[in-house]
């Protein structure tokens, strides 16, 4: 199991628990070995080849996680950001 499904299903934690479900949950990594597709399909998006771009998606399951930060670099004189990514669950109140 990967560390982002781990924090998700550590995150349900905090929304069953009326004192707790206020909570803004977040994941912050400086690295990831997870797939850019995945980590784009996991929040729910999709590539799209007409527009050369990501879609949103509507997922299956709502995430309990509210920000995901990814400032991914091979190293740091990588000038390689293709997997940098900032992802916000909008519209939603918690």
């Amino acid at each position: 199991m990967d560390d982002l499904t781990q924090t998700i299903e550590k995150n349900e934690f905090f929304q069953l628990h009326d004192e707790t479900k206020h909570i803004k949950l977040a994941m912050f990594a400086f690295k990831t070995r997870i797939g850019k597709q995945r980590l784009y399909k996991e929040f729910g998006y999709k590539y799209n080849r007409s527009t050369k771009g990501y879609i949103q998606e509507r997922l299956l399951e709502e995430k309990t996680l509210d920000y995901f930060v990814c400032l991914h670099r091979e190293s740091l004189n990588s000038s390689v950001r293709d997997k940098q990514v900032f992802f916000l669950k909008d519209g939603q109140d918690r």
